[in-house]
């Protein structure tokens, strides 16, 4: 997915030149203290902002500073980019291989570092003009209060608690393929997975020991070898963070479905987080 179709599309979507201007319909303006009264019309003329800096998410490397790289150097701005720091090489090859192409020097640029250091200087430097930023809300509120001193312009995408809704007329079989699949893909580190499930309560039953059963085929393992569905998280951190949540769950009293299996030693020096499925009833009005 890093390299494939996806990636590529990004970039070929504006590699067509288009013209964006756009004339506003003409509008009627009554008479007032501000003008007499006539038609008024207008033309939306867009320009480069500047020097965007792109500050990435680590689940998809490639193809979220494609999403933000291509359209701002479509539009004639240049860019710093600021991968996450828990896999930035593939973005670092990315560097090379635009002065191999023959961008002029400071056009595109990588910015790399373990710490909060380099993205909140970005951020807060009069000299960016426009901050792309993919990642938690939490981090999205500091770089919102961070770029508030300067004015500087901010597009944010971030992380959610995304639900799936399932009504009583919900077909049970496509709903466990939705939710198990996400479990697999990318072991779940994905802004829109289903982390919830909404369930009505006639259905609540049947999709909870579907799952259950759907859970305990899945094999977590070395992500190199063919029959792994779970690989691992990105980090330790990131393994520790989900499996707080899951003694969240068990000390705020819902059950535990499915406890899959302990991790194999050679697991423990990895983060691969053992695998859990809790349920729980809430009423609705």
């Amino acid at each position: 997915m890093q390299v494939g179709p996806n990636l590529a599309d990004r970039y070929s979507q504006y590699a067509v030149p288009q013209n964006l201007d756009r004339a506003e319909l003409p509008v009627t303006q009554a008479s007032s203290a501000l003008g007499p009264a006539g038609l008024v019309g207008a033309v939306a003329h867009r320009q480069p902002a500047g020097v965007v800096a792109c500050i990435t998410s680590y689940n998809f490397p490639l193809v979220n500073v494609a999403g933000k790289l291509a359209p701002a150097l479509a539009m004639g701005n240049t860019c710093i980019i600021k991968p996450a720091p828990q896999d930035p090489l593939g973005v670092l090859r990315l560097g090379e291989a635009v002065v191999e192409a023959g961008f002029p020097p400071g056009v595109v640029n990588v910015l790399t570092s373990s710490g909060v250091d380099a993205s909140a200087a970005l951020v807060s430097s009069p000299d960016v003009n426009m901050v792309s930023f993919t990642g938690s809300s939490a981090v999205g509120k500091r770089i919102m209060a961070d770029g508030a001193a300067s004015m500087t312009r901010v597009l944010m995408e971030l992380g959610g608690k995304g639900a799936l809704v399932m009504t009583e007329d919900a077909d049970v079989g496509k709903a466990v393929g939705a939710i198990a699949s996400v479990w697999g893909f990318h072991s779940g580190q994905i802004c829109t997975a289903p982390t919830r499930v909404i369930c009505h309560r006639s259905l609540y039953d049947e999709l909870v020991s579907t799952l259950a059963n759907v859970a305990g085929m899945l094999k977590v393992g070395d992500a190199i070898e063919r029959d792994t569905l779970v690989g691992p998280l990105v980090s330790e951190q990131q393994r520790d963070n989900v499996e707080a949540f899951v003694r969240g769950g068990v000390e705020a009293g819902h059950p535990g479905v499915w406890w899959g299996t302990p991790r194999p030693a050679w697991l423990l020096r990895g983060p691969h987080a053992a695998g859990r499925l809790h349920a729980g009833h809430a009423s609705c009005p």
